[in-house]
């Protein structure tokens, strides 16, 4: 996502040749979702939430990107939708994050720890900041992501992605981009509904 962020701020400076200039794209947060909550304590992030986010940027090939697992594990995966995750709280400072299909089979599961992977700043989580470099015919350049998790009022997730990308186009000219998204997580209801003589776990989105 880093280089997505990127790539599409620093479109307009590959097309125009501009050197040495700071491209800035910040998308801002789409008023019909559900307004971001501060985290007072991990406990309140416990639940089980859709892996595949309602995203502001589109037009990215990776399917990983706007995923919840991605998101806090950076760990891709082949299951990209019908998933839930699953996060429980085991210690004060250690969450589990379960990956699982639609019949609540757990796929993959990740335990984040505070300070390795997180930390609790201005009530909201930060997770580990990302960075990845790579090169094409056209240039090189570096790129570093910040994720941010918030809750969102009335039931789910809200994800803040901060990116920032400096290279060199045609290894000579220096341009930056700078990027913000905002991705969406809906918090899963979970009822046990009874069909026949079979029992059935059946996810419905919890809506406020």
């Amino acid at each position: 996502q880093t280089f997505r962020s990127a790539v599409r701020a620093l479109v307009p400076l590959l097309l125009l040749l501009i050197c040495g200039c700071l491209n800035v794209e910040r998308d801002p947060y789409p008023t019909e979702w559900l307004r971001p909550a501060p985290i007072d304590a991990l406990k309140q992030l416990e639940g089980r939430y859709t892996n595949r986010g309602e995203k502001t940027f589109s037009g990215h090939s990776d399917t990983s990107m706007g995923n919840l697992w991605y998101f806090l594990t950076r760990q891709k995966t082949e299951f990209y939708s019908g998933d839930t995750i699953q996060i429980t709280l085991l210690s004060p400072g250690e969450l589990l994050v379960e990956l699982a299909n639609e019949a609540g089979e757990v796929r993959q599961s990740a335990t984040l720890s505070d300070g390795p992977d997180f930390k609790m700043m201005d009530a909201t989580l930060r997770l580990r900041p990302h960075s990845e470099a790579g090169a094409t015919g056209f240039g090189t350049g570096m790129g570093t992501e910040t994720c941010r998790l918030r809750l969102a009022e009335g039931g789910g997730l809200v994800g803040e992605t901060d990116g920032i990308a400096t290279g060199l186009l045609l290894y000579a000219i220096p341009i930056v981009g700078v990027g913000r998204d905002w991705i969406f997580w809906a918090k899963v209801k979970e009822d046990d509904v009874r069909d026949g003589d079979q029992g059935t776990d059946c996810y419905s989105l919890e809506t406020p």
